[in-house]
């Protein structure tokens, strides 16, 4: 037996536990939009400001629990939370941080297959405006930002997911490979196992899009990366740990990892013969032996380690053995975790942003607290939960 692998827990249990979860969050942190009725999104922290893949993720959650339990109370929270997202974006749908951009296309994509609503407007905005990101500098890939000059995992994971997915023209299919195929090619460290953060470009000619704005620092869910004087015409240097340092640092986000691997999944239903679930399963036996040495998943505090569980759960009973044991076992080890170590409080549980230890929502770190912290949370019990279905 996998030494991930934890008791078996009954299924209504787990369905019980992310309906605890989904009720906190939709308690604490979901308000209308500008105070408009009918609308509904997700408070930001004060510190963070205005986060668009937030939202995105807390519509994933949404669409988890709806297929867990359809009910006309889940679809009616997840229309106002399109409301929502339409009022805040203006209807425009447009947004200039294409990883971003490429989380709420997947999470409409999935609202829109799901519930059957009207979610093409944003869908098919988000998927043009990934289309032209990509360019040939560096061998392919989709600038982070329409302004350049940086390419990274961040977004070209779940660019390749979303159109992968959509299939809106035979071209998105053909982009979504080329995209994954890029990304195995520049950003996989082979001795890691996994993607590197990004490649930054030196941009002479022809020039990159121009900007259409700036954007707050994301930070939050990234790993950082160190900076390397530009080769003209040639990809920066890909960022690696020094001797002693965090053997992380320099990878790409958890979300990235998992977006990769449920791509390389979808990719592989129509594709065989690509080696795809020989590439999804090495990145999940890295993942797990990198982010969860002991079993369970430990990412910066936020969404990253709930996408990746959910993502896992995803992929698992897709892979071949013995990865889909590996993955389905670190979904329920981190579920499990995560649950146990939660505060009680009459609001509803507060998941601790560190699934290994207890939370403390008095003295503990200001991120237990935080929006994102609370939908990862929540994902990684909609995944095992996903799982106990299976």
């Amino acid at each position: 037996m996998s030494r991930y692998a934890p008791d078996a827990v009954a299924s209504a249990l787990w369905s019980a536990r992310a309906t605890a979860a989904e009720k906190a969050v939709w308690e604490r942190y979901l308000r209308r939009a500008r105070g408009l009725p009918g609308t509904l999104l997700g408070r930001p922290d004060p510190t963070a400001g205005w986060r668009p893949d937030w939202q995105a993720h807390l519509l994933n959650a949404l669409v988890d629990a709806y297929d867990r339990a359809p009910t006309d109370e889940r679809a009616t929270t997840i229309t106002r939370v399109l409301r929502g997202l339409r009022v805040r974006t203006l209807g425009r749908w447009t947004l200039p941080d294409h990883a971003a951009l490429a989380w709420l296309g997947f999470a409409l994509l999935r609202t829109g297959d799901r519930l059957g609503v009207d979610s093409h407007a944003g869908i098919d905005s988000a998927i043009t405006t990934l289309r032209g990101a990509w360019t040939d500098h560096g061998g392919g890939g989709l600038w982070s930002s329409p302004g350049g000059p940086r390419k990274d995992a961040a977004t070209n994971a779940p660019a390749a997911l979303l159109l992968a997915m959509a299939e809106r023209e035979r071209a998105d299919r053909q982009r979504a490979r080329a995209t994954a195929e890029w990304l195995t090619t520049t950003l996989r460290d082979p001795s890691a196992g996994l993607l590197r953060d990004g490649v930054d470009l030196d941009l002479d000619s022809p020039p990159p899009p121009p900007a259409v704005g700036a954007w707050p620092a994301q930070d939050d869910d990234m790993w950082s990366y160190r900076a390397f004087p530009p080769q003209r015409g040639d990809i920066w240097d890909l960022p690696r740990p020094r001797r002693g340092e965090d053997a992380t640092a320099g990878l790409a986000s958890g979300e990235a990892q998992g977006a990769y691997i449920s791509t390389c999944v979808v990719l592989a239903a129509t594709d065989p013969t690509g080696g795809w679930l020989a590439h999804a399963a090495e990145t999940v036996h890295a993942a797990v032996a990198t982010f969860a040495p002991t079993g369970v998943l430990r990412l910066r505090p936020g969404v990253g380690a709930g996408l990746l569980a959910r993502c896992l759960a995803h992929a698992a009973p897709r892979l071949p053995q013995p990865a889909a044991d590996v993955a389905r076992a670190v979904v329920l080890t981190s579920a499990e975790a995560a649950w146990r170590n939660r505060a009680i409080t009459p609001g509803g549980p507060i998941l601790p942003a560190d699934w290994s230890q207890p939370a403390d929502p008095v003295n503990g770190p200001s991120a237990e607290r935080s929006f994102a912290t609370q939908v990862g949370g929540w994902l990684v019990l909609e995944a095992a939960a996903r799982l106990e279905r299976a």
